[in-house]
């Protein structure tokens, strides 16, 4: 995670983590580091300031519960129910809400979102594979 933090940096923004995790984890990192991804996405094109991402990760029986917030620019847009991109070529990207669900699925989790007062609030909550 420390690799996310120097990237975040580098965009001008703050990443914050907090939690414990157990020692022994079937879900992959590369995973959890998704969900980075869309908010280092978001603060990328984001002028408000602060830009200070949170992900706060819980282990309580056998489920990761992981949550990330973000400050968005332009309040989320939906289609049929799905967030699309809020990009001025938004046809071309929006898939990382499609992917988190993905992800949440092939983990047997779910997912939820909000969106209020600048801040986008995403909590995934995935079963460890091992329980």
């Amino acid at each position: 995670m420390s690799y996310y933090k120097n990237i975040f940096s580098g965009v001008g923004s703050e990443l914050g983590i907090s939690g414990r995790l157990p020692p022994v984890l079937a879900v992959l990192p590369q995973d959890m580091a998704r969900l980075l991804g869309n908010a280092l996405e978001a603060c990328k094109g984001c002028t408000v300031s602060p830009k200070i991402v949170k992900a706060e990760f819980t282990y309580d029986k056998g489920f990761l519960s992981i949550r990330v917030t973000n400050p968005y620019e332009n309040a989320p847009k939906r289609t049929g129910g799905r967030l699309r991109s809020t990009k001025p070529d938004g046809d071309k990207h929006g898939y990382g809400m499609a992917i988190m669900e993905e992800l949440a699925k092939e983990y047997g989790g779910g997912i939820f979102h909000d969106a209020k007062d600048g801040v986008f609030i995403l909590r995934i909550i995935l079963r460890d594979r091992d329980i």
